[in-house]
């Protein structure tokens, strides 16, 4: 029988070491979430008449206990926008995280009032499958996360000042909202509540801990 090991560390006069592509010792690229309350579904947010919007204590992807829920009452309209103005001309990218409930069929888009690039795409929260997917030049990328949550990034560069990215809710019931990123990049990179510079990504893996 054969046996591999390795690559290992050579440690001796090391005082500090980290990995980029391990997420103990890399946080992630420096970044900020222009989001100032990303895991409040109340604030900032808009919705048509038959979405509504609750804070709520399930489980986060984040392990905490804060994560709300979008409905949608199978009968009026169903979509649900994050409102906000950015500068024109800039590529900003929005991350949704989101989990099925008793709903999971959704639509990741934008509200009819964005001014920039509208790339789009639909996804099934329980199968974990993206359907009409439409990003043309776009950053585009599906990841799942912790606790059952899917992180759903869309890129747009903006023509205006109006930037609303928006989900539709296509069968009646709710889905579990985690949070929201947007950030000043043509890519996502990993959530932060607030700012990640370029220190706080390391993290020592010579120090014993994660």
């Amino acid at each position: 029988m054969g046996a591999h090991g390795g690559p290992n560390m050579v440690e001796d006069g090391m005082v500090f070491g980290y990995d980029t592509g391990n997420s103990k010792s890399y946080a992630g690229e420096p970044t900020e979430n222009l989001v100032s309350s990303p895991f409040n579904i109340l604030e900032s947010f808009s919705n048509a008449s038959g979405i509504s919007r609750n804070n709520g204590t399930n489980l986060n992807f984040t392990g905490q206990s804060n994560a709300g829920t979008i409905a949608w009452d199978g009968v009026n309209a169903n979509w649900c926008a994050y409102i906000s103005t950015k500068p024109a001309g800039i590529k900003y990218t929005t991350s949704w995280y989101l989990k099925a409930g008793t709903a999971s069929f959704i639509g990741v888009a934008w509200g009819g009032a964005h001014q920039g690039s509208k790339p789009s795409f639909d996804f099934d929260l329980s199968t974990g499958v993206a359907t009409n997917v439409s990003v043309g030049s776009d950053f585009y990328k599906v990841e799942q996360v912790a606790n059952g949550f899917y992180k759903l990034s869309l890129s747009s560069t903006t023509t205006g000042t109006n930037y609303f990215p928006q989900i539709v809710i296509g069968e009646s019931g709710y889905i579990i909202y985690g949070g929201i990123q947007i950030e000043q990049k043509s890519h996502a990179t990993p959530f932060t509540a607030g700012t990640r510079s370029a220190t706080e990504g390391l993290k020592d893996l010579m120090s014993g801990t994660d």
